[in-house]
């Protein structure tokens, strides 16, 4: 059974430290919701590299970038 997380501050260094392991073991967990504060090019590579379902950022002028690198998926 696969555990099902959110990450907060996905691009940060406590976050990208917890996306390791679960980039390891896709078959552990699945990954729902991934946000950032600004950096959105992280994010949305973070996001497809996941199948994240969700990918939040929290400075709205960065969400035209993050909207752009995501078109086509289905985050």
């Amino acid at each position: 059974m696969r555990r099902k997380i959110s990450i907060l501050g996905g691009t940060g260094s406590v976050g990208t430290s917890t996306l390791d392991p679960v980039e390891r073991y896709p078959d552990r967990f699945e990954v729902i919701a991934l946000s950032a504060a600004t950096n959105a090019d992280a994010l949305a590579r973070a996001a497809r590299r996941t199948g994240a379902r969700l990918a939040v950022v929290a400075d709205l002028n960065a969400l035209p970038d993050l909207e752009a690198r995501l078109a086509g998926t289905q985050c």
